[in-house]
C-alpha cells in the first residue's frame, strides 16, 4: 500500500539538482510524516540513482537530512537504465516487489560511494526480515521531487492530520487573446494576439531581467506570466506556498515539435534544450524558480477550466502541508492557441 506521499521543487535550476538536497529531503520528510512513520521505521530506501555527479550527491545529502543514510539504498537504473517519465512507476512497482519479498537488489556495477555523504549502498543483494516500510524517491527536469512511502504487512498509523482546510481566494489571474486580467481589471493588453508578440510585449511590460525567458516554451511563457501577476506584494516562507496545476494538453505542443526535430533531422540532432520541457511539470518548475517556491506541487490531466476537483485538492493539500497559500490553476496551449487561469487561495484555517 502507498501510505504517504508528497512532491517538491528545488526552486534552483530547470535541469541541474540542488546543490543542498533540501528539495528532495523536504519530500522525503513529509511522505514519512503522512504515512506517520520516521526515519527508524524504513527498512528500505530504493532512490532515483542516475549515478551521475551532481544528482547522487544532492540525493546523499537530502538521505542524510532525512535521517536515512544507514538504511540499506538502492538503484535500480543499472539493470534497465533510464526509462525517462516512466522509471517512477516502474521502480515503484519493483520496490513493492522487493518489500513483499524481504529481498534488496544489490546496486549492479558498484563498487565504491562517491557522494559526500554516506549511504548504505551494495553491490549484494540483501535479505530483510520481516521489512515493512520502503521509501521511494525519484526526481526530475526543473528540480521537481517526488517520494512515497510503502507499505507491507503492517499498514502505517493513521494520520491524525486534519483532512482539507477551508481556502479564501485572493486573487485570479486570466490570460488569454492578448489579454490579461487581474481578478476583474485589465492588466495587460497586448498590440496582438498572437502568443509570440503577446509574450514578449507582457514580459518586458513586467520588467523584469530574467533574460532566461526567452529560452522557455510557450507553455512555461504563459504560466510565468500568470504567475508573475499572480503573486504581486505576496509574502510566504518558501514552504508555505503550493501549485496544483490542470491542463487539457499538458506539454504536447512541445512533445510535437521535440518530435518533429527528431523526424527531420535524425536522433542526434534532438536539442536538449527542447526536450527538458517535454514534461508538463516543469511550467510548475519554473514557477517555483522565479518565485522562490518549494513546497507541494503536482499537475493533473483535466479539461476542466472551472478547477472545481483541482480547488479540493489544494484545501487537501493545504491541511497536510500547513500551507499559507496554494496556486490553483488550469493553463493550456497548442498550437498559438493559449488560456490560462491562475487563482492565488489562502489558508483561512492557518
Amino acid at each position: 500500500a502507498i501510505d504517504g506521499g508528497s512532491a517538491s521543487d528545488d526552486a534552483n535550476h530547470i535541469s541541474g539538482p540542488s546543490r543542498t538536497g533540501d528539495g528532495l529531503y523536504f519530500a522525503m520528510r513529509d511522505a514519512m510524516s503522512e504515512a506517520g512513520v520516521g526515519p527508524a521505521d524504513v527498512d528500505m530506501l530504493q532512490m532515483h540513482g542516475t549515478a551521475t555527479a551532481y544528482n547522487d550527491e544532492m540525493e546523499s545529502k537530502a538521505a542524510g537530512l532525512a535521517g536515512l543514510s544507514d538504511v540499506p539504498a538502492q538503484s535500480l537504473k543499472p539493470y534497465f537504465g533510464h526509462t525517462m517519465g516512466a522509471s517512477g512507476i516502474i521502480e515503484t512497482i519493483l520496490a513493492a516487489e522487493e518489500l513483499k519479498r524481504g529481498i534488496f537488489l544489490g546496486v549492479k556495477g558498484f563498487e565504491e560511494l562517491g557522494v559526500p555523504v554516506p549511504l548504505n549502498v551494495s553491490a549484494e543483494n540483501r535479505l530483510i526480515t520481516n521489512p515493512h516500510h520502503c521509501l521511494k524517491t525519484a526526481s526530475g527536469f526543473g528540480g521537481t521531487n517526488a517520494a512515497v512511502l510503502l507499505s507491507f504487512g503492517t499498514p502505517a498509523p493513521a494520520s491524525a492530520k486534519k483532512t482539507s482546510s477551508a481556502l479564501n481566494p485572493v486573487r485570479r489571474v486570466q490570460i488569454s487573446q492578448g489579454q490579461v486580467n487581474v481578478d476583474e481589471t485589465s492588466a495587460f493588453v497586448s498590440s496582438q494576439t498572437d502568443f509570440h508578440t503577446f509574450s514578449r510585449e507582457a514580459f518586458k511590460s513586467r520588467e523584469e531581467a530574467n533574460m532566461k525567458f526567452y529560452k522557455m516554451d510557450d507553455l512555461c511563457k504563459l504560466g510565468y506570466l500568470a504567475s508573475a501577476w499572480l503573486l504581486d506584494g505576496i509574502e510566504y516562507g518558501e514552504e508555505e506556498c503550493g501549485i496544483v496545476m490542470s491542463g487539457k494538453y499538458g506539454c504536447l505542443d512541445t512533445d510535437i515539435r521535440h518530435q518533429q526535430i527528431i523526424d527531420s533531422e535524425g536522433d542526434s540532432s534532438a536539442s536538449p534544450a527542447v526536450f527538458v520541457y517535454t514534461l508538463p511539470n516543469v511550467v510548475a518548475a519554473e514557477i517555483s524558480i522565479r518565485h522562490h517556491i518549494k513546497g507541494e506541487n503536482i499537475w493533473f490531466w483535466s479539461e476542466d477550466k472551472t478547477m472545481s476537483d483541482i480547488k479540493k485538492y489544494a484545501s487537501i493539500l493545504a491541511a497536510s502541508r500547513d500551507l499559507k497559500y496554494c496556486i490553483a490553476a488550469h493553463i493550456d496551449f497548442i498550437n498559438g492557441d493559449y488560456f490560462a487561469i491562475f487563482e492565488l487561495l489562502e489558508n483561512t484555517d492557518r
